[in-house]
Parts: C-alpha cells; sequence; structure tokens
C-alpha cells in the first residue's frame, strides 16, 4: 500500500466521520449548554444559559458557563455573530477541529512509525466509530486535538 491509497483512506475516514456527525447533531446537554452560552454571548446577554430548577419549572435564573473552558464558546459566538446562524458555526467548528485531530493523529502514527496499514486501520475505526450516537462534539475534538498537540 503506498501513500497516495493511505490519503484516500484518510480522506474517506474524514468524510465518514463529518457523516455521522452531520447524521447525528450533538443535541446533548453539554452541547446544547455550550452552543446556548455561544447564543447567549453573541446577543449581547452574557456567556451563559437559563436553567430552571426542579423544585420550581416556573422559575428561571441565569448561570454562567464555569464548567468548560471558555476559548470555545468564546469562538463559536463569534463565529455566530458573523454567519448568524449557530448550525453553520458550529459545523464550521466541527470541520476545523476534526481537521486538527487528523493531522495531529497522523504525526503522531508518523512518530511512532507505525505501517502504512496500521495507520489506515487506525484512520478507519476513528472514521466507523461503532458507537454512531457516541460521536465526539466539539469539545471532545478540541480535548484530543490538544492532547495530540503536546
Amino acid at each position: 500500500m503506498n501513500t497516495p491509497k493511505l490519503f484516500l483512506i484518510i480522506g474517506f475516514a474524514f468524510i465518514t466521520r463529518l457523516l455521522l456527525l452531520f447524521a447525528f447533531p450533538q443535541q446533548d446537554t453539554d452541547y446544547y449548554i455550550i452552543n446556548t452560552a455561544a447564543q447567549n454571548l453573541a446577543s449581547g446577554h452574557g456567556m451563559g444559559f437559563l436553567r430552571s430548577y426542579i423544585t420550581d419549572l416556573s422559575a428561571f435564573s441565569f448561570e454562567g458557563l464555569r464548567l468548560w473552558p471558555p476559548l470555545l464558546p468564546l469562538l463559536l459566538s463569534g463565529f455566530f455573530k458573523i454567519v448568524n446562524n449557530s448550525q453553520i458555526a458550529t459545523t464550521f467548528f466541527f470541520i476545523f477541529f476534526l481537521l486538527i485531530f487528523f493531522y495531529f493523529l497522523s504525526k503522531l502514527l508518523n512518530l511512532l512509525k507505525f505501517t502504512i496499514q496500521t495507520k489506515s486501520i487506525v484512520f478507519l475505526f476513528v472514521a466507523i466509530n461503532p458507537e454512531l450516537l457516541k460521536t465526539p462534539g466539539l469539545t471532545d475534538l478540541a480535548a484530543a486535538s490538544y492532547r495530540d498537540w503536546e
């Protein structure tokens, strides 16, 4: 197997992962909170979200985003402000962080001197994750990219 075939496999893995991210959009609590905080910041309401409590569902309070590092919501809110569409902003960052993750993964595999066949298997495994509904979101891809970068 030569290098052009590996690039085809990496391209296939990248496109497959993108299709999975689009087919199963991130609507879990974590992603919803991050996206809401970014939209609120872009709207001028601060980086946070409205929260209700089980004891009184009619009472709402604003809670600042404090469980995640602020870089991703800041970037998302800035890009959201430019395109005025949260889906496009989130999709752009999915693609961006996926590219970074794939780049550093290939650097790591080269550093470990894996064979082209092994690299192909790794990229195909990353692309065709058996947990289709638990695809990595923005924070997961960013964290994995950062971890690979260290």
